[in-house]
């Protein structure tokens, strides 16, 4: 299981943002990627398992080397590319992130963002002033196409795509709506700089401080989870 696909497609993205940041998405991500979504849907759910500077939510977590074994190369390879993300990353500190690099799942439905209207706020996990081990963020989308709807979106802040602290606590206390308002409908503080779209057995890769949020189109996410393996580098 997780092994890479051969024919897999690799897509350099640029210019993100008024700092002109970079990813990386990569289709057609796994070989067999109905082993891995049915993994992801049986594993037991949890709802104290935290990522490092997300909101709380609905997750799961399976520990196993065939992770490391198998998208060791391919990560390796693609982060250590300074020219493309316009700085030097630290392979050493990616390595030892590796070393606990295990299945976890995030899974988000509207009941979820009703419980927990702040996972629609856009976050980073990596903050000067709250900072992480991490210098990667990767999605990679289990949803079937018939399920595939949103995906992630880059956001300015006070045009800033990457912060130095976190916001929520200027949303405590607001509702769904109120963050969906004051977020999307924003013509000042926030602003949206790039989409990428929910494609089945997609990875996206992004500098762990830049603001992201997952999109959770109205209606979509119901009856079932926009469900998405994450990997932190």
């Amino acid at each position: 299981m997780f092994e890479l696909n051969p024919e897999l497609e690799i897509t350099a993205i640029r210019d993100i943002g008024p700092d002109d940041r970079s990813a990386l998405v990569i289709d057609n991500f796994y070989e067999n990627p109905d082993e891995v979504r049915d993994l992801a849907v049986k594993l037991p759910r949890v709802t104290d398992l935290p990522f490092v500077n997300h909101h709380s939510g609905t997750r799961a977590a399976y520990q196993t080397g065939e992770v490391r074994k198998n998208l060791e190369h391919i990560f390796t390879e693609v982060c250590s590319n300074q020219e493309h993300w316009g700085r030097k990353t630290d392979m050493p500190a990616i390595k030892t992130c590796m070393e606990g690099m295990w299945f976890l799942v995030d899974y988000i439905n509207e009941k979820s963002i009703d419980e927990e209207p702040l996972r629609l706020l856009p976050f980073q996990c990596y903050y000067e002033h709250n900072p992480s081990p991490f210098q990667f963020t990767v999605d990679i989308f289990l949803n079937k196409p018939k399920e595939a709807f949103g995906g992630i979106n880059v956001w300015n802040f006070a045009g800033k795509t990457s912060i130095v602290e976190d916001v929520k606590n200027m949303y405590a206390d607001k509702g769904k709506f109120d963050i969906m308002k004051d977020v999307y409908e924003s013509k000042f503080t926030w602003t949206r700089e790039f989409t990428f779209g929910m494609n089945y057995n997609r990875a996206v890769i992004l500098p762990s401080d830049l603001l992201v949020s997952p999109i959770l189109n109205t209606g979509k996410f119901t009856d079932i989870d926009r469900i998405c393996q994450k990997i932190f580098l």
